[in-house]
Protein backbone atom coordinates (compact mmCIF):
# COMPACT_ATOMS: atom_id res chain seq x y z
CA UNK A 1 0.00 0.00 0.00
CA UNK A 2 1.29 3.57 -0.69
CA UNK A 3 0.31 7.24 -0.55
CA UNK A 4 1.26 10.27 -0.95
CA UNK A 5 4.34 12.63 1.08
CA UNK A 6 4.63 16.26 0.02
CA UNK A 7 7.91 18.65 -0.02
CA UNK A 8 6.89 22.02 0.29
CA UNK A 9 9.04 24.69 -1.02
CA UNK A 10 8.04 28.22 0.88
CA UNK A 11 9.06 31.51 -0.08
CA UNK A 12 6.99 34.61 1.37
CA UNK A 13 4.19 34.59 -0.72
CA UNK A 14 5.16 31.68 -2.71
CA UNK A 15 4.57 27.60 -2.52
CA UNK A 16 6.10 24.79 -4.80
CA UNK A 17 4.59 21.42 -4.32
CA UNK A 18 6.36 18.16 -5.35
CA UNK A 19 4.45 15.00 -4.75
CA UNK A 20 6.28 12.14 -4.22
CA UNK A 21 5.13 8.11 -3.26
CA UNK A 22 6.75 6.34 -0.52
CA UNK A 23 4.90 3.60 1.32
CA UNK A 24 2.65 3.78 4.41
CA UNK A 25 2.64 1.69 7.34
CA UNK A 26 0.63 -1.84 6.52
CA UNK A 27 -2.03 -0.68 8.44
CA UNK A 28 -2.86 2.00 6.15
CA UNK A 29 -3.16 4.94 9.48
CA UNK A 30 -1.04 7.99 10.13
CA UNK A 31 2.43 7.87 11.32
CA UNK A 32 3.00 5.19 14.58
CA UNK A 33 4.32 6.68 17.80
CA UNK A 34 8.08 5.83 18.28
CA UNK A 35 8.81 3.26 20.83
CA UNK A 36 11.47 6.02 22.73
CA UNK A 37 9.75 9.38 22.28
CA UNK A 38 12.74 11.47 21.95
CA UNK A 39 11.36 15.62 21.67
CA UNK A 40 14.65 17.36 20.80
CA UNK A 41 14.68 18.84 17.55
CA UNK A 42 18.13 18.90 16.17
CA UNK A 43 20.04 21.73 13.89
CA UNK A 44 22.38 22.42 11.66
CA UNK A 45 23.02 26.20 11.68
CA UNK A 46 25.27 28.08 9.33
CA UNK A 47 25.46 32.02 9.60
CA UNK A 48 26.92 33.17 6.49
CA UNK A 49 28.91 36.73 7.62
CA UNK A 50 31.34 37.26 4.76
CA UNK A 51 29.52 40.68 3.68
CA UNK A 52 30.02 42.16 7.06
CA UNK A 53 32.65 44.13 7.91
CA UNK A 54 35.70 42.91 9.68
CA UNK A 55 35.04 43.91 13.47
CA UNK A 56 31.66 42.34 12.85
CA UNK A 57 32.39 39.80 11.29
CA UNK A 58 34.59 39.15 14.76
CA UNK A 59 31.45 39.74 16.95
CA UNK A 60 29.00 37.01 14.53
CA UNK A 61 31.71 34.22 14.38
CA UNK A 62 29.82 32.03 16.69
CA UNK A 63 26.63 32.93 16.10
CA UNK A 64 25.68 29.57 14.59
CA UNK A 65 26.76 28.35 17.89
CA UNK A 66 24.26 30.40 20.01
CA UNK A 67 21.16 29.34 17.33
CA UNK A 68 21.92 26.01 17.34
CA UNK A 69 22.12 25.95 21.29
CA UNK A 70 18.81 28.28 21.25
CA UNK A 71 16.85 25.56 19.28
CA UNK A 72 18.40 22.52 20.95
CA UNK A 73 18.08 23.75 24.20
CA UNK A 74 14.41 24.76 24.23
CA UNK A 75 11.14 22.21 24.45
CA UNK A 76 9.42 23.48 21.17
CA UNK A 77 7.25 20.27 21.33
CA UNK A 78 4.38 19.31 23.87
CA UNK A 79 3.23 15.89 22.99
CA UNK A 80 5.43 13.12 24.15
CA UNK A 81 5.02 10.46 20.72
CA UNK A 82 6.77 13.03 18.91
CA UNK A 83 10.05 11.34 16.95
CA UNK A 84 13.00 13.92 16.78
CA UNK A 85 13.97 15.26 13.58
CA UNK A 86 16.96 17.23 12.41
CA UNK A 87 16.30 20.66 10.70
CA UNK A 88 18.64 23.06 8.95
CA UNK A 89 19.54 26.46 9.49
CA UNK A 90 21.23 28.89 7.14
CA UNK A 91 21.05 33.14 8.38
CA UNK A 92 22.52 35.41 6.01
CA UNK A 93 23.78 38.34 7.71
CA UNK A 94 24.40 41.83 6.15
CA UNK A 95 25.27 44.84 7.95
CA UNK A 96 22.86 47.54 9.15
CA UNK A 97 24.22 49.43 11.67
CA UNK A 98 21.99 52.46 13.63
CA UNK A 99 22.71 55.05 16.34
CA UNK A 100 25.76 52.80 17.28
CA UNK A 101 23.65 49.79 17.65
CA UNK A 102 24.59 46.68 15.91
CA UNK A 103 21.85 45.88 13.69
CA UNK A 104 21.45 43.29 10.80
CA UNK A 105 19.66 42.47 7.70
CA UNK A 106 18.84 38.83 7.26
CA UNK A 107 17.93 36.39 5.40
CA UNK A 108 17.28 33.08 6.40
CA UNK A 109 16.49 29.65 4.59
CA UNK A 110 15.09 26.74 7.20
CA UNK A 111 14.91 23.13 6.03
CA UNK A 112 12.92 20.60 7.89
CA UNK A 113 11.84 16.87 6.68
CA UNK A 114 10.19 17.68 4.51
CA UNK A 115 9.20 21.64 4.05
CA UNK A 116 11.58 24.10 3.25
CA UNK A 117 11.26 27.92 3.77
CA UNK A 118 12.95 30.98 2.28
CA UNK A 119 12.70 34.62 3.63
CA UNK A 120 14.88 37.33 3.05
CA UNK A 121 12.97 40.23 5.01
CA UNK A 122 14.53 40.35 8.53
CA UNK A 123 15.83 42.66 10.34
CA UNK A 124 16.99 41.74 14.33
CA UNK A 125 19.81 43.82 16.51
CA UNK A 126 22.06 42.11 18.62
CA UNK A 127 25.02 42.83 20.89
CA UNK A 128 28.65 41.55 21.35
CA UNK A 129 28.04 38.99 24.43
CA UNK A 130 24.17 39.05 23.99
CA UNK A 131 22.69 35.86 24.81
CA UNK A 132 20.22 34.61 22.63
CA UNK A 133 17.46 32.78 24.83
CA UNK A 134 13.67 31.85 25.17
CA UNK A 135 11.54 33.09 27.75
CA UNK A 136 12.44 36.82 28.06
CA UNK A 137 9.58 38.09 25.89
CA UNK A 138 9.30 38.48 22.30
CA UNK A 139 12.85 39.07 20.21
CA UNK A 140 13.38 40.08 16.39
CA UNK A 141 15.83 36.83 15.46
CA UNK A 142 14.22 35.01 17.93
CA UNK A 143 10.96 35.34 17.05
CA UNK A 144 12.06 34.65 13.24
CA UNK A 145 13.39 31.45 13.97
CA UNK A 146 10.37 30.34 16.67
CA UNK A 147 8.02 31.43 13.78
CA UNK A 148 9.58 28.58 11.03
CA UNK A 149 10.00 25.63 13.59
CA UNK A 150 6.79 26.48 14.80
CA UNK A 151 5.25 25.57 11.33
CA UNK A 152 7.56 22.61 10.86
CA UNK A 153 6.31 21.18 13.93
CA UNK A 154 3.08 21.85 12.56
CA UNK A 155 3.40 20.12 9.85
CA UNK A 156 5.11 16.93 11.75
CA UNK A 157 1.99 16.90 14.03
CA UNK A 158 -0.08 16.59 10.91
CA UNK A 159 1.51 13.23 10.27
CA UNK A 160 0.38 12.05 13.31
CA UNK A 161 -3.40 12.98 13.27
CA UNK A 162 -5.43 14.84 11.23
CA UNK A 163 -5.16 18.81 12.00
CA UNK A 164 -2.66 17.59 14.33
CA UNK A 165 -0.53 20.57 13.99
CA UNK A 166 -2.65 23.34 14.41
CA UNK A 167 -1.75 23.80 17.82
CA UNK A 168 1.79 25.09 16.52
CA UNK A 169 0.22 27.15 13.54
CA UNK A 170 -1.67 28.96 16.11
CA UNK A 171 1.64 29.78 17.93
CA UNK A 172 3.09 30.99 14.50
CA UNK A 173 0.01 33.47 14.57
CA UNK A 174 0.74 34.58 17.54
CA UNK A 175 4.44 35.53 16.87
CA UNK A 176 3.47 36.90 13.75
CA UNK A 177 0.83 39.51 15.86
CA UNK A 178 3.84 40.64 18.35
CA UNK A 179 6.38 40.75 15.10
CA UNK A 180 3.74 43.32 13.35
CA UNK A 181 3.91 45.90 15.82
CA UNK A 182 7.72 45.18 17.08
CA UNK A 183 10.74 47.50 16.53
CA UNK A 184 11.47 45.42 13.73
CA UNK A 185 8.17 44.89 11.69
CA UNK A 186 9.59 44.42 8.51
CA UNK A 187 8.24 41.14 6.96
CA UNK A 188 5.64 40.39 9.39
CA UNK A 189 3.49 41.69 6.71
CA UNK A 190 4.38 38.69 4.44
CA UNK A 191 4.79 36.26 7.40
CA UNK A 192 0.83 37.39 8.39
CA UNK A 193 -0.13 36.39 4.71
CA UNK A 194 1.84 33.16 4.70
CA UNK A 195 -0.48 32.22 8.09
CA UNK A 196 -4.01 33.18 6.26
CA UNK A 197 -2.85 30.66 3.53
CA UNK A 198 -2.22 28.13 5.68
CA UNK A 199 -5.83 28.38 7.61
CA UNK A 200 -7.63 28.70 4.40
CA UNK A 201 -10.03 25.77 3.52
CA UNK A 202 -8.01 24.62 0.56
CA UNK A 203 -4.37 24.04 2.69
CA UNK A 204 -7.01 22.76 5.05
CA UNK A 205 -7.77 19.77 2.25
CA UNK A 206 -4.01 19.65 2.06
CA UNK A 207 -2.79 18.96 5.51
CA UNK A 208 -5.60 16.48 5.47
CA UNK A 209 -3.94 13.97 2.95
CA UNK A 210 -0.68 13.88 4.76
Amino acid sequence: MRRNIFFLLVTACSVLLVVHPVFANPTGEKNAAPSLPNKIIKATVTVIIDKLPADKRVKMAKFDQQVQRYIESSDYIEEDYVASFQVGVQLFLEDYPYNGEDRYRCSILLNGPDLQYSDKRARFAFQENEQLTRGQGFSAIGGLIDFYLYLIIGNELDKYDDLGGTHYFEKARALVEQGKFGQFFEGWDRRDELMRSIFTENHKKFREMK
